[in-house]
């Protein structure tokens, strides 16, 4: 029988890296860890996983991610915007994203 979850899953991050062909698209789609984008602002928000990667209608690029829940911190990076609240669904344009790395954990 074929485990078509791994199927779906794998065709979602072939998908997202032609949108954003980066190191970090399929490792954190893959993966559930502690992980900082650094935005053009400076804010570094704590990302779990990205859950999607879509094109807008108008050619933007959106990262649809699981933010780290409030109690993951401290970090030795300094502040890091985390959910603050259990819902922890976010949208994130890819245009302001300047980093991607791992975070300590713990």
């Amino acid at each position: 029988m074929v485990d078509e979850t791994a199927f779906a899953t794998d065709d979602r991050i072939k998908l997202a890296h032609k949108l954003l062909p980066a190191w970090f698209t399929a490792r954190m789609m893959s993966d559930q860890w502690n992980f900082g984008l650094l935005m053009s602002n400076g804010t570094i928000i704590g990302v779990s996983q990205i859950t999607r990667v879509d094109a807008a209608d108008n050619g933007s690029v959106w990262l649809e991610v699981d933010l780290l829940p409030k109690a993951s911190g401290p970090f030795s990076i300094g502040p890091v915007l985390c959910a603050p609240s259990r819902r922890r669904e976010a949208s994130i344009s890819a245009a302001h994203i300047v980093a991607a790395f791992e975070l300590s954990d713990g």
